[in-house]
């Protein structure tokens, strides 16, 4: 198994993220999102495979390798996934894989959309970045930036009622704006790469995105990843032109002083 180098760090196996389709860089939100789309085609009460309940099982262990953070970073390093049979899990799910269809990811979808889980992981969000909200579609799961007003909406809901912490309120109403400008112009970018994908552009395995119903969820899943990437790199240049800068030493030697006689 090739070892790879991610943003996630130094990646010894690919096996748990090749089940779920997700990059080694993926989110927890992403990685919780593959899941639960999975998870639809996959529970015993719906698959009907005799080994159904023993592979979902199998299947629920796998992401709890992935959701908890200390075990992602074992997982990572050694490879190590607490004994389970990667491979034939593997084989299991490619199998139904195909199970899945557009109406499940839709399901999923609306059942998240709204709830009280999206509300209880954008305060979430908020709190863990002290207010600043600037980035919430990257990681809020099927967040659109077409949905940009209800999150802001949302927002000003945790405020009003007290849910989020008064000392972080400020700066909260000081990001949104920037969340909004964010949002309109990943709304222009996500059209012209909607337009791309329904042109059909062939897969690796010579099938075409729209033939796939994953397809929406990884391009997500895709375009979280890069924004949160494409953050990053800027944040680091505005820290870097932020750093005081120290005037260069000349090399002329200074002139000695003369003395007055």
């Amino acid at each position: 198994v090739a070892t790879l180098v991610s943003a996630h760090g130094m990646v010894a196996c690919t096996r748990l993220y090749d089940i779920l389709r997700v990059a080694p860089s993926a989110s927890a939100s992403d990685v919780k999102a593959a899941y639960r789309v999975l998870a639809r085609t996959l529970h015993p009460d719906k698959c009907s495979d005799p080994e159904a309940k023993a592979k979902f099982q199998k299947l629920q262990e796998a992401y709890e390798v992935l959701r908890d953070v200390e075990k992602r970073k074992v997982y990572d390093t050694t490879g190590s996934a607490n004994g389970l049979d990667l491979e034939d899990l593997l084989s299991y799910v490619n199998r139904h894989r195909a199970e899945l269809t557009s109406k499940d990811i839709d399901e999923f979808g609306d059942a998240y959309l709204g709830s009280a889980e999206e509300r209880r992981d954008v305060l979430a969000f908020v709190k863990e970045k002290k207010g600043v909200v600037t980035r919430l579609l990257d990681y809020i799961m099927l967040s659109k930036p077409q949905d940009i007003e209800r999150y802001i909406q949302l927002l000003e809901e945790l405020l009003s009622d007290g849910s989020v912490p008064g000392t972080i309120q400020g700066a909260v109403r000081c990001s949104m704006p920037k969340l909004r400008r964010r949002a309109k112009v990943q709304e222009e970018k996500d059209r012209a790469e909607a337009h791309r994908l329904q042109a059909g552009v062939v897969g690796k395995k010579g099938t075409t995105e729209s033939e796939d119903p994953m397809a929406e969820l990884r391009a997500k899943i895709a375009g979280n990843a890069a924004r949160r990437s494409e953050a990053m790199r800027i944040a680091l240049e505005q820290e870097a032109a932020n750093e005081p800068r120290t005037r260069p030493s000349s090399s002329r030697p200074k002139a000695a002083k003369r003395k007055k006689v």
